[in-house]
């Protein structure tokens, strides 16, 4: 089968050009089928060299234009399907096809549409209907439709055509003609990402309403092909939940995850997760000041445990990665995350794994200690800023890609 995804994956650090026509130089190396004997390529009728690229415009438009800092670097997601594609019939077919957005092209008579574009094609039920994991490429007229449920299933529509071109070349016809729909679907991996205010994005610009730049909202950009995440992150919470917890505090009248709102929102999601990634513990040494004995540390490696338990009553097949605490910012003079809460989480994960449990432990602390700048990273003694909360989604992408694909990462575990 054509590989498509092989040729597609060196277009992802496209960077934003300014709007208008572009051309999409052939990758350096692809995957082509095994027949070379194509003389064109048809599209109900049309010569395939009539067409041009539409991509949907990213919704971050606006802070791809102000991003001095690459936030944004990964946001025009439809643009790098669109350019892949392009580069695809480029090879296949040496045809050389404009790749435009939307929002800047007139509509032409001959247009690939890739996403919700603003084309009354985009637009109708069929396509805007699609669930997240489903996929669509249908032939409108002279428009060819090639659209997701979401921006990670419209990349992987594109596995559809090469398939059905793949199947084309095998059967050696020389002049493929695309009439009739090609759709399927594609599970994008489910992830929740549970947690305290660093996972809720506490400290990071406008997190309380468009949260773009929490951990979970830029790992998303990161990771939006193959990836699904969901940030249960609530300010204040501990793993533990005993009567220790309880205390009022300035910060949180009650500390704990368990049974709290974003809790109750977790265990009732009709999402099934594949992957569960938790991040508790800052709080808990802030809230227990007298936190001395081997029974408190039993007490929150019991909390982690029944958490996970929790968890695969809704999601049986989840697989989990426990993070330590990060590191606070040297300034930090509480007693939020001290460095013994680390020792506890690692060996309350590794109390699970070795009960058969399908737990990872990745050590944030430690990389966060490697990475994190207090002139940089910080917005106050324990929350990041917006680059801070980067650094963490790299972090967790590390961690993703160590449990996933066996990526190699000293942190993990």
């Amino acid at each position: 089968m054509l590989c498509f995804v092989m040729m597609i994956g060196m277009l992802a650090s496209c960077q934003q050009k300014p709007e208008g026509e572009e051309t999409t130089p052939a990758p350096e190396e692809t995957t082509l089928p095994p027949f070379e004997g194509f003389e064109g390529l048809s599209l109900a009728g049309a010569d395939i060299k009539q067409y041009t690229i539409v991509y949907a415009q990213s919704p971050f438009a606006a802070q791809m234009a102000n991003d001095d800092f690459g936030l944004f670097d990964n946001a025009d997601f439809d643009k790098q399907t669109a350019k892949a594609l392009a580069s695809l019939i480029k090879k296949a077919f040496g045809a050389e096809l404009s790749v435009v957005c939307d929002d800047t092209a007139p509509v032409g008579e001959y247009e690939i549409l890739v996403g919700l574009t603003n084309r009354a094609e985009s637009k109708k039920s069929a396509v805007s209907s699609l669930k997240s994991d489903q996929f669509l490429l249908r032939m409108d007229g002279k428009k060819l439709v090639v659209c997701g449920g979401e921006y990670g299933t419209t990349w992987h529509a594109a596995e559809a055509f090469s398939a059905w071109l793949t199947a084309e070349a095998e059967a050696r016809n020389t002049k493929p003609n695309l009439e009739k729909d090609l759709s399927g679907t594609y599970r994008l991996k489910r992830v929740a990402l549970i947690g305290d205010s660093l996972t809720y994005g506490d400290g990071s610009t406008g997190y309380t309403s468009t949260a773009y730049f929490t951990y979970p909202a830029q790992l998303q950009r990161m990771m939006w092909k193959d990836y699904l995440f969901f940030n249960y992150g609530e300010c204040g919470k501990t793993m533990r939940y005993d009567s220790a917890m309880n205390q009022a505090t300035t910060f949180n009248k009650t500390g704990k995850y368990k049974g709290s709102e974003t809790y109750t929102k977790l265990m009732g999601s009709s999402e099934s997760f594949d992957l569960v990634v938790i991040m508790l513990g800052t709080n808990d040494t802030k809230v227990d000041t007298s936190w001395s004995s081997p029974a408190d540390d039993t007490l929150f490696k019991n909390a982690m445990a029944d958490l996970v338990s929790d968890v695969k009553k809704k999601s049986s097949n989840a697989e989990f990665i426990i993070m330590t605490a990060p590191k606070t910012n040297p300034s930090n003079s509480s007693s939020f995350a001290l460095p013994f809460i680390v020792g506890v989480q690692k060996a309350g994960a590794a109390e699970l794994k070795n009960k058969g449990e399908k737990v990872s432990l990745f050590d944030m602390r430690a990389y966060t200690e490697a990475n994190a700048k207090a002139a940089v990273h910080f917005k106050d003694s324990v929350h990041y800023n917006d680059l801070g909360y980067q650094m963490l989604a790299k972090g967790v992408k590390e961690a993703i890609e160590a449990h996933d694909k066996g990526v190699a990462s000293p942190y993990y575990s």
